[in-house]
């Protein structure tokens, strides 16, 4: 399991427990502030390995842009694995670096998804909830045959 991952054991009102993974907070779920700031810190990180220096302003307006492109194009990542797509992508992993600028970050990033690890990641999430899924079924069909005449209500 990635740091990012959590199996949570919940106990509902219900006599029977659930599974589930809890992969982070995407950015889409994240106040677009929140967003930027951690896109400045990762924009520092990526100067310091690139040797490249970036005034405030410009710091902040490639954050800007950077959370923005990520929010529409990949609204499902958590700010790790974006933290840890610009890192890498900083020291050449996904491809030759053209300066610290929104495009070339948006670039790492993308190489980040197409990479294998990420695919890695996301066979495993499938693969969770897949056996969330049905640990949920079959601790559904053990409570109904405990409790035969139990009838469900909606709210």
């Amino acid at each position: 399991m990635g740091m990012n991952e959590a199996l949570t054991l919940c106990t509902p009102s219900t006599d029977f427990v659930r599974l589930r993974l809890d992969v982070g907070n995407f950015i889409k779920a994240l106040p677009f502030e929140q967003t930027v700031r951690a896109m400045k810190s990762m924009i520092s990180g990526a100067c310091i390995i690139r040797g490249a220096t970036l005034s405030e302003e410009a710091t902040l307006l490639t954050a800007q842009a950077l959370a923005d492109i990520l929010t529409e194009e990949y609204p499902t990542l958590t700010i790790a694995e974006i933290g840890k797509a610009i890192k890498r992508g900083s020291y050449g992993a996904y491809g030759e670096v053209y300066g610290v600028n929104a495009a070339s970050l948006f670039g790492m990033v993308r190489g980040y998804i197409e990479s294998e690890e990420k695919a890695a990641l996301t066979k495993r999430v499938i693969e969770a909830r897949i056996e969330n899924e049905r640990q949920n079924a079959r601790d559904t069909e053990e409570f109904m045959r405990q409790h035969p005449g139990y009838k469900p209500t909606t709210l």
